[in-house]
This record gives C-alpha cells, sequence and structure tokens, in this order.
C-alpha cells in the first residue's frame, strides 16, 4: 500500500500511474467518506484518464449526501462547495458571492471553526436563514440540528464542539425585483439617510439580491457624489 495525499501526490502519482500501465489494478481507499470527493484523488483519477485507464467508482458512505438527506431542506437542486476558507475575510467573501445561489449549499467546516462561521452566515446571508448541522454522520456521536441560524449560534455558544462537521444553508429566496439603475440609486441614497454605508449595503442586498460587496462600491460613489453636491 501507498499513502497518497496532498503533500506527496507529485512523488506517489507518478509511482502509481506506472503500475497502473503495466497492467496491475490499482484500488484508490479513503479513511473517511468517499474517495475523491473534496479530496485530492482525483488528480490521479484525471491522469489515469487522460492516459486511457479505466476508473471505476465503488460508492462508499458520502456525508455530502448523508446530511442532505436528513438535514429537511430542498434536494432537487443542491451544490456542493467544499472546504470553507479559513480566514475570516476570505471566508467572508466566499460566502457573498453564494448568498444568493438558488439551491442548497453544502460545504464542510473544522469544529474550532463552527462558531464563526455560522455567525459569518447570519451576517451574510441574514439571521433568519435556515441551516443544518451536521456532525459525525454514521458515527456513535452523531448529531444533526436545523434551525434558524441565529438559533444554532446560541446553540452551540457555550458548548465545545467535536468532530467532523457537514454545514447546509438553504437557498436563497428568488423573489428579489429586477431594479433599473435608477431606481437602484433611489433605493440606495434613501437607505444611505438612514445608514452607514456598510448597512446600508447589507440592507440593499436583502432587499434586490444582489452582492452587498457590489451594492457598496455603489454606495460609496452615490455618497462621494452626494457630498460634493452638499446634500
Amino acid at each position: 500500500p501507498y499513502a497518497y495525499h496532498e503533500h506527496n501526490a507529485a512523488k506517489a502519482g507518478p509511482r502509481l500511474m506506472q503500475q497502473l500501465k503495466e497492467g496491475k489494478s490499482v484500488a484508490l481507499v479513503s479513511d473517511a467518506g468517499t474517495p475523491l470527493i473534496s479530496d485530492p484523488g482525483y488528480r490521479l483519477a484525471l491522469e489515469a484518464r487522460s492516459e486511457g485507464i479505466q476508473v471505476i467508482p465503488i460508492p462508499g458512505a458520502s456525508a455530502v449526501l448523508a446530511g442532505l438527506s436528513a438535514s429537511g431542506l430542498p434536494t432537487d437542486d443542491f451544490r456542493f462547495v467544499g472546504f470553507l476558507p479559513v480566514k475570516q475575510g476570505a471566508k467572508q467573501s466566499f460566502l457573498e458571492a453564494l448568498a444568493n445561489t438558488p439551491s442548497t449549499l453544502i460545504m464542510f467546516e473544522a469544529p474550532t471553526r463552527l462558531k464563526a462561521t455560522l455567525k459569518a452566515i447570519a451576517a451574510v446571508m441574514g439571521e433568519e436563514r435556515r441551516v443544518c448541522v451536521a456532525r459525525e454522520l454514521t458515527k456513535r456521536f452523531e448529531t444533526i440540528r436545523s434551525a434558524k441560524v441565529k438559533e444554532l449560534i446560541d446553540c452551540f455558544e457555550s458548548e465545545t464542539v467535536k468532530g467532523e462537521i457537514v454545514l447546509l444553508v438553504e437557498p436563497a429566496l428568488q423573489t428579489k425585483k429586477m431594479l433599473s439603475e435608477d431606481e437602484l440609486d433611489d433605493l440606495l441614497r434613501s437607505l444611505l439617510s438612514d445608514h452607514s454605508p456598510s448597512n446600508a449595503a447589507k440592507e440593499a442586498a436583502r432587499l434586490t439580491g444582489m452582492q452587498k460587496s457590489t451594492l457598496y462600491s455603489r454606495l460609496l460613489k452615490l455618497k462621494d457624489h452626494f457630498d460634493e453636491q452638499g446634500g
């Protein structure tokens, strides 16, 4: 047996490919979940296929599908986005880009970062967004909790979280009205009169379904023009 992982793929891969070219069979086995899902092993499958070598899947336990099936969230349209970024700024940008996705979102997260991630989801997507935290799926201490994200934040606030985490987020509502540029600017000016640019962008994102970062940039331009006019 050989170890094949992110740190040795460049060395182990050619060795395994050579064995395949010699007509031998190679089985890629994962110690948790389905092999090649959010896993560097996909590179080996890609290289084998590019060489005309048959790749045969043998289904195993899937945390993605297990979590989805028990979450109570829509299952007809879902999107797996892998591991969340570690740094808070990158994580927020990542979530902002996904905030208006009309699909159930499925992601992996480390237990030590769960609380911060739930707060980031609440800040970007709203406290009413339903989220499912599925922990240690198919294992002895399996727990699955689905609720509004604000309720889950309170639930985990004083709890020490351990084990592998799958996070699922309900789809964004697709009922937002498409505004013309003039209508959008009128809305932003109205919000800017009562809110800071950051809070105004957040509220505009909730009302329009547009990305907060895009709206924030537009707000700053409007604010500069507004200030120049002495309004």
